[in-house]
């Protein structure tokens, strides 16, 4: 989220790269823990599965994303709807990480 604000606020180009650069990694990195993720919290024999839905979700997310902001940039005609959906999102995100299950190994590694 700090990020978003960032590209929103700066008028220096090098900052504007920067702060997406650094998303964009942070975008990758977020895709390999839920993969991790995934393995752990379903059974073996539907990861496969999972692992496809959770793709399918991110790739549509990456797709869809560019043209909501743009059509909320062109119905308001500015970038205030645009950064209040992305925050939207971002609290929506940590609302639902804050509820998502446990793995089986976390559990067994509190009960020793």
């Amino acid at each position: 989220m700090p990020l978003v604000v960032l590209i929103g606020w700066t008028r220096h180009l090098a900052v504007i790269v920067a702060a997406l650069v650094a998303a964009g990694f942070v975008i990758q990195l977020t895709f390999g823990v839920v993969y991790s993720y995934v393995q752990e919290v379903v059974e073996t024999s539907i990861s496969g599965t999972a692992l496809a839905f959770v793709t399918s979700a991110g790739i549509s997310g990456a797709f869809s994303a560019p043209l909501i902001t743009g059509a909320l940039i062109d119905w308001t005609g500015g970038y205030l709807a645009a950064f209040t959906y992305a925050t939207a999102l971002t609290v929506l995100g940590l609302l639902l990480s804050s509820v998502a299950p446990e793995s089986p190994a976390a559990d067994r590694s509190q009960s020793r």
